[in-house]
């Protein structure tokens, strides 16, 4: 009987390392794949080559106010993207914003693209993230362009609303991004 329980507790220890040993590896493993994860993600998540924000005084957006955005490009073996992010107050009245864009390039050459963006839905609620008392509206405004030489771009917004002074803009941020 002695023999049998001695048999039993060695063999109750043996599982037990065994049941520990696995459990490390099980972590280990996991803890890998975790780690893994995350350098991926962070590699790949955050491709933002350039980003700005300009702030409107008194959130207000002059018609003969162009904001402009400067920046190096030296590669030109991928494409990039565009996105804006205008943030304006609740209290903004229009469901639309009409926008101009120039891209001037180094050599002076210009490319000119006006765009006409909603801020709101068909139930005229507005599209975006609300904080506090303004609304954050994400818009890609050039989803893929490449550029032909390096060397400093211009990017100038204007406004092409029928007023001399638009009411409710606070800030137009600028984001680019480099493309697969």
């Amino acid at each position: 009987m002695r023999n049998s329980l001695r048999s039993l507790r060695e063999k109750s220890q043996e599982f037990v390392i065994f049941a520990f040993k696995f459990l490390i590896l099980d972590v280990m493993k996991n803890l890998i794949i975790v780690v893994f994860t995350i350098f991926f993600i962070s590699c790949n998540s955050d491709k933002t080559f350039y980003s700005n924000t300009h702030y409107f005084e008194a959130s207000n957006w002059k018609k003969d106010e162009q904001i402009s955005f400067e920046m190096l490009i030296e590669d030109i073996e991928c494409d990039y993207s565009i996105e804006l992010i205008i943030d304006h107050l609740i209290t903004y009245q229009f469901s639309t914003f009409l926008l101009g864009l120039n891209i001037i390039a180094p050599d002076g050459n210009i490319r000119q693209t006006d765009y006409e963006i909603n801020f709101r839905n068909k139930e005229r609620e507005f599209i975006g993230e609300r904080i506090e008392n303004y609304q954050k509206f994400n818009y890609v405004a050039i989803p893929k362009i490449s550029f032909n030489q390096t060397g400093i771009y211009q990017l100038n917004f204007k406004h092409y609303m029928p007023f001399e002074v638009l009411h409710g803009i606070y800030a137009l941020t600028l984001n680019m991004q480099k493309k697969d």
